[in-house]
């Protein structure tokens, strides 16, 4: 059995113990509310609020958009694949590509610089 004074040495040590981890979950602690009051002062900042019920559905509405766009452009870059495949196809057929020049909208015949915008007119009063 350890003595009154081998007790108090023991309880000594603890003590000092607890005081340093004490001391180590003040400043994680410290740490953590600084982050959180900058991720609140950010969210203020980009979404003008810092309540976490409505930064999740900004979230949520974000996410919706991104699938959305994400299957737009898809559709879009298979459309284009589509149609090179038929300006290749057209390419090695001359009948085909008779066919693919029909199918295209007709382009409007290019404007020359002078017809495009009249000049600009000065007078003495511009200088």
């Amino acid at each position: 059995m350890a003595t009154a004074v081998e007790q108090l040495e023991q309880g000594k040590k603890r003590l000092e113990s607890l005081t340093v981890r004490r001391q180590h979950a003040q400043v994680q602690l410290e740490a953590g509310r600084q982050q959180l009051a900058d991720a609140q002062r950010e969210a203020m900042e980009r979404y003008g609020t810092a309540d976490l019920a409505e930064l999740k559905r900004i979230l949520a509405r974000q996410e919706a958009d991104n699938e959305r766009a994400l299957g737009e452009f898809q559709t879009s870059v298979a459309e284009f694949e589509g149609f090179i495949s038929k300006i290749e196809a057209a390419l090695a057929d001359p009948v085909a590509m008779a066919s693919l020049l029909a199918s295209m909208p007709e382009q409007a015949a290019p404007v020359s610089p002078a017809e495009a915008a009249p000049a600009p007119a000065f007078s003495s009063e511009d200088i």
